[in-house]
This record gives structure tokens, sequence and C-alpha cells, in this order.
């Protein structure tokens, strides 16, 4: 491999560390994680195609789109930021927001070999991405050195593994009530404002 294009509001962005925290010594965003991991070898640049809750740009979404298209493999970085959800921020639906979507679909059309990685505070439904994208990873908020770990996974340096507590509904159709907290009908629900988290979709 020898040139990777890196795509997507939060490729650029090392400020996900969610609502708690201190000072970082240092932030490692995506594309500087790569950068620092591949080395001088590959050519690894980089393109915003579209912002995290910005209408579609066609040209920002077309030149993304090409530097995909000439390059080997094309890592693409969706999800939200503290201004979509944080602490006593929901968000209103499960979908990635903005032009997001439309800008992994052109990336994907441009180049299949094409991974998405996912920093969010919560689970987004990516129903097209599963039938369609051959890797996806969730990164959520992954902290002062998210870039570095990222790419330590995507290229096999790390292999993480594990269980989640919860269900990522693949739309808002199955989500009970926020305000419904009877354990006995066989779900509880993690609200922010509520304060009370537990387990959503678990029978």
């Amino acid at each position: 491999m020898k040139s990777v294009a890196v795509i997507g509001p939060a490729a650029d962005t090392a400020y996900e560390t969610g609502n708690y925290y201190g000072t970082p010594a240092r932030k490692v965003s995506p594309v500087q994680g790569l950068k620092e991991l591949l080395g001088a070898g590959v050519d690894v640049r980089y393109e915003q195609g579209a912002g995290f809750t910005e209408t579609a740009d066609p040209a920002a979404i077309a030149r993304a789109a090409e530097l995909a298209k000439k390059s080997d493999v094309a890592v693409v970085f969706l999800g939200t930021n503290l201004r979509i959800e944080a602490e006593g921020r929901d968000r209103s639906d499960l979908n990635l927001p903005g032009a997001q979507e439309a800008l992994l679909e052109a990336v994907y059309t441009a180049n299949p070999k094409t991974v998405l990685v996912l920093m969010n505070a919560g689970p987004l439904a990516v129903n097209w991405a599963q039938d369609h994208v051959p890797a996806i990873l969730d990164a959520w908020y992954p902290g002062e050195a998210g870039g570095t770990a990222i790419a330590s996974v995507l290229f096999g340096d790390y292999n993480p593994g594990g269980h989640l507590p919860y269900t990522v509904y693949a739309n808002l159709d199955g989500v009970p009530p926020t305000n419904e907290y009877d354990v006995s009908k066989g779900y509880t629900i993690c609200t922010s404002r509520g304060r009370r988290c537990i387990r959503l979709g678990m029978g």
C-alpha cells in the first residue's frame, strides 16, 4: 500500500474527549495518528468532504471522492461532536448528521476499498454502510490519543474486543419511550438528562 485517503469531518479533529477530562498533554487526531504510524513511505492525504451538520457541498464531496479514487484505500471518519451530543444534549434520531451519508456513499462509489470509522458519543444507525462498506470501526469519543489507537487497530497492531450492554437500533421504530423505566417490560433506558443509564433494549 502506497497511498491512503483520509476523509471526513472527524478525521482531523482531536477534541472528541467527551465532557469529563483533564488537560491533555498532547492530542492526536486520526489523520496525524495514521501519518505517524505509516511513516514517509505511505502518502496519507486528507479531504474533509463534509461538515458534521452542514448541508452537502457537491464540490467538497467531489474532491473527497477524487482523492479516494486515486488512493489505494480510503478511511472515512464520520460521526458526531460535542455540539451534536454531549451531557445534557441529546440527538433526536440515530442517523449520521448533515451530508455525512452522502459523503460516504460518494467515497465508496469512487473506491470500494473503504473503511468507515465512527466517532460519536452514542450509537448510530449506519444501515447503508453495513450493507456495502467492507469494514466498520466504532471508536466513540476516543480521547487524547485516539488517533494513535485508531491507527494501531486499523493496521493490525492491536485487536480489540468486547461486548456492549445495549442495543444499536436500525431506526427509531424499535426504540421505547425515553420516560419508561418499568424494568418488568424487558428494558431500561439510558438518558443523559434522566441520569439513569443501564441497558437499552436488552431482554
